[in-house]
C-alpha cells in the first residue's frame, strides 16, 4: 500500500514539475515521492507493530 501511495503521487508531481522544470522537476518528485513512502511505513510500523521509528525514540 505504501509502495501504491508512493508511485502514485510520484506520477501525479512528475506530470506536473517535469514539462515546468526538467530533470530537476522529475528529482523533485521522487524525492517527495520517497518521502512520503517512508512516512506511510513508519506510520504502519508505529500503528501496527508499535515501533518508535523516530531517531531519539528510546531516550528519556
Amino acid at each position: 500500500m505504501a509502495n501504491a501511495i508512493g508511485v502514485a503521487v510520484l506520477a501525479a508531481m512528475a506530470y506536473v514539475l517535469v514539462p515546468i522544470l526538467g530533470t530537476v522537476g522529475g528529482a523533485v518528485a521522487y524525492g517527495a515521492a520517497n518521502l512520503i513512502t517512508i512516512g506511510v511505513i513508519a506510520l504502519f510500523a508505529y500503528r501496527r507493530l508499535g515501533i518508535n521509528t523516530a531517531i531519539f525514540a528510546g531516550w528519556k
